[in-house]
């Protein structure tokens, strides 16, 4: 009998190609609908460096007051802990081995700040662009299949659109991308966490 074939993970590589493929894309859009170029509209806003220490410090914070609230609630709050095996589902299918979880967040930011903040959110303004950004997580979140756990998700995720299309226009887009990469990283790395954690108390049981 043929043992099941292990589902494929969607990892460092893909997230690469995924850039790629994404920026070429968001170069397209802005050079045929944008009156400004993608770099012009990267310099605007504060000097890069302190962009990059602004949005590092808010994407920090932001990851780590909802870890501690995530951490905390769990324990006392029977939705919370559905949520978290909710989610844990949801990134079953996220390679979280290694440097992957660098490597993913930073791809993320990156791409996802220039598509949806620097190419669209000028065309189509903050809401628009938060709209779409949510709708395109649909693939992580399993959106053909909604839930409350998942409705609770996909507004999380218009609401980090909203957030981060504030910073791109207060700020600027190197912020944008800093906060972006940062949440990403630290949730990936802390999902890591749970996981081992939630199997080793498996395999203590």
């Amino acid at each position: 009998m043929t043992p099941p074939a292990t589902p494929r993970l969607f990892g460092a590589k893909h997230a690469a190609i995924l850039c790629v493929i994404a920026l070429l894309i968001a170069f397209a859009i802005n050079a045929l609908f944008n009156s400004e170029s993608l770099f012009a509209i990267a310099r605007k806003g504060e000097p890069p460096l302190r962009q990059f220490w602004i949005g590092a410090l808010i994407g920090t914070s932001i990851a780590s007051l909802m870890l501690a609230a995530f951490s905390v609630g769990r324990r006392y709050f029977t939705a919370l802990q559905a949520l978290s095996e909710q989610m844990f589902a949801l990134f079953t299918r996220v390679d979280i081995s290694g440097l992957s979880p660098l490597l993913i967040g930073i791809t993320a930011g990156l791409w996802e700040e220039v598509f949806f903040r620097a190419a669209l959110q000028p065309l189509l303004g903050i809401w628009w662009g938060s709209l779409i950004f949510m709708l395109c997580h649909s693939g992580t979140g399993q959106f053909w299949k909604m839930n409350g756990k998942k409705a609770v998700y996909a507004l999380g995720v218009f609401a980090a659109g909203l957030m981060l299309g504030f910073i791109f226009e207060k700020i600027g887009l190197v912020a944008a991308i800093a906060t972006h990469a940062c949440i990403d990283i630290i949730g990936l790395f802390a999902m890591r966490h749970f996981q081992r954690a939630s199997f080793a108390t498996q395999q203590d049981s």
